[in-house]
């Protein structure tokens, strides 16, 4: 069984990375992208109970101060009129995961055994009247480091 947990930024906190991405696009020229939401996005592998995945996501996975975290859900929008172009980004297989590793550590650290495997990966919302060609765009110039990294738009 696979579990999907996504980490973001809590409404109000400063996600600098968000706006540097932001900023990236319009010095491409794009200058429509009105908003962009990060997330880092967590798939664990393994028989895990309910309240086991709370423990991994609140001890380890997410700052409660500053982070919330989704279970095998759609990140909400924080205006569901608009929709974003939505881009996750993720390692090719055969590519050290360090940060999927720590966390598989720190899973067993927390007595949690049936863990059979952690990927990571990124999510992007990206917000404005973007054409799929300047999707495409961001991806390869900002995103996505091709020779490491997969990408999918929705």
């Amino acid at each position: 069984m696979e579990t999907r947990v996504e980490v973001f930024l809590k409404k109000g906190i400063n996600n600098s990375e968000a706006e540097g991405i932001k900023s990236d696009i319009q010095d491409l020229g794009i200058k429509k992208v009105r908003e962009v939401i990060t997330t880092q996005i967590y798939l664990i592998e393994g028989e895990i109970s309910p309240s086991q995945k709370r423990l991994i996501c609140e001890n380890l996975l997410a700052d409660h101060l500053i982070q919330e975290y989704h279970l095998n859900s759609k990140l909400k929008t924080q205006n569901s009129k608009l929709n974003p172009w939505i881009v996750e980004v993720w390692l090719k297989k055969g590519v050290t995961d360090t940060v999927a590793e720590s966390a598989a550590k720190g899973i067993r650290d927390l007595g949690i055994k049936k863990v059979k495997n952690v990927k990571t990966g990124k999510k992007y919302l990206l917000f404005g009247s973007l054409s799929s060609k300047e999707i495409e765009i961001i991806c390869q110039r900002l995103l996505v480091n091709k020779v490491i990294q997969n990408y999918f738009i929705k």
